[in-house]
């Protein structure tokens, strides 16, 4: 039995994560603004000694408190500059220079969940590595309950990926205002109570937002599923999460041997070759079960144009009359990697490979046998 998720739910979830981002971009945005604007826009590379924040200050004819590394606004530009120009009473430099360290924070954390919700859309719903498993973490099952596939945990960007995780946590920044008091300073990534676990402190919003879903809860609090340690009896959890209707039992699809937009003969190396690869699985006549994530499955049919091996106009239409794209979230042609190279829209993934040489051989075939050049 091959069980799968609710490709409506998925994609539901999915918007949720980007809805609930914003929050986080919002806060990126502040400190974007304070970085581009502290010591009035004039440091520009990063760094932030204290003889050119002191110069930048006076030569704005602040008045400075030297004793404690601060500056105010006198009461002489106070009576010039108006109300909306004047953007604070004083600063410190340890205050300035810590602008830098608490938009990073920021800067890495958006970041990080950025790709995490552009993987999670692209990568296929599987769980059969799941169900090889006695048991599995905590959050392999979570990612269960909200449709997202499993397979991602533990990879890049989720490494780790924990309700708990302070990946971004810095640690306090002290300074003094000018009248010598101590000050507290930080960057409040980890400011959101946790109600469901108020016992383990603060959470980065995300974090925050994904505990006080249900299906957090509902995993949380059910005793049947784990074990002392905490981690999850993998059939006792599929068998309850089947039972619950948040997987189901995927439906055979037979393919339209009429329409074969590749022509059987090749259809037939096609599927030979990327069964040797594990690339694919299921039975010639049946829609192929796909094995990697969807932006491989973009790269082959890809592939198989720019290789010119077999006649593709449309190449991503033409791949979805083979393989089984259920719980596909947007059409095969949108589905890639973009590249962190400006100079090059899609990414290379390292699972390519195995579509590497599987077209390889076909194209050795095709070679040997004369019908291609």
């Amino acid at each position: 039995m091959r069980l799968v998720t609710s490709s409506t739910y998925t994609h539901n979830i999915i918007e949720e994560l980007r809805q609930e981002l914003k929050t986080v971009e919002h806060i990126h945005n502040y400190w974007s603004e304070e970085l581009k604007y502290r010591a009035f826009g004039e440091i520009k590379d990063g760094n932030l000694s204290y003889d050119e924040w002191r110069e930048i200050y006076l030569r704005h004819g602040w008045e400075e408190v030297p004793e404690f590394m601060c500056f105010k606004v006198p009461k002489v530009l106070t009576n010039v500059l108006k109300p909306d120009e004047i953007t604070h009473e004083w600063t410190n430099y340890e205050k300035d220079k810590a602008i830098l360290d608490i938009w990073r924070v920021w800067d890495n954390y958006l970041r990080v969940w950025r790709v995490r919700i552009n993987r999670f859309e692209r990568e296929r719903f599987d769980i059969r590595l799941i169900e090889m498993k006695p048991k599995i973490a905590f959050d392999e099952a979570f990612f269960i309950l909200l449709g997202l596939s499993p397979t991602l945990y533990g990879t890049d960007y989720f490494r780790p990926l924990s309700m708990f995780e302070r990946t971004f946590e810095i640690a306090d920044i002290t300074y003094q205002d000018p009248d010598g008091n101590n000050c507290i300073f930080n960057s409040n990534l980890y400011a959101d109570e946790s109600s469901h676990s108020p016992h383990l402190g603060k959470l980065g919003h995300m974090e925050w937002y994904l505990q006080e879903k249900e299906e957090y809860k509902l995993l949380d609090g059910n005793e049947k599923v784990k074990c002392v340690s905490g981690r999850i009896f993998q059939k006792k959890f599929t068998n309850w999460a089947f039972k619950n209707e948040y997987l189901f039992e995927r439906e055979l699809k037979y393919r339209n041997l009429k329409d074969s937009p590749y022509g059987e003969k090749f259809a037939l190396e096609l599927w030979k070759e990327l069964i040797e690869e594990e690339v694919i699985s299921g039975k010639f006549e049946m829609m192929w079960d796909w094995n990697l994530g969807w932006n491989s499955l973009h790269y082959l049919a890809d592939e198989i144009k720019a290789m010119g091996i077999v006649i593709s106009t449309y190449q991503f239409k033409d791949m979805v009359k083979y393989v089984d794209t259920t719980g596909m979230r947007a059409d095969l042609k949108d589905q890639y990697v973009e590249s962190p190279d400006p100079n090059e829209k899609k990414q290379y993934t390292n699972k390519n490979k195995l579509i590497d040489r599987a077209l390889t051989r076909i194209e050795l075939k095709l070679e040997n046998k004369g019908e291609i050049k």
